[in-house]
């Protein structure tokens, strides 16, 4: 069963206000990291299909 929705939530804490900050990406297909996790990709295809 593929997932209804196909959206990413991208949580990060902010050092200045440490306040969470959230984001979404709806219809990716990659997921490319940066900051804290350089070089990281994530190929969301593989997960939209199960």
């Amino acid at each position: 069963m593929l997932p209804l929705l196909q959206t990413v939530e991208v949580w990060s804490s902010d050092p200045v206000n440490q306040a969470p900050r959230f984001s979404a990406l709806n219809d990716a297909s990659r997921l490319e990291a940066a900051g804290e996790f350089p070089g990281l990709v994530v190929d969301l295809e593989e997960i939209w299909a199960g």
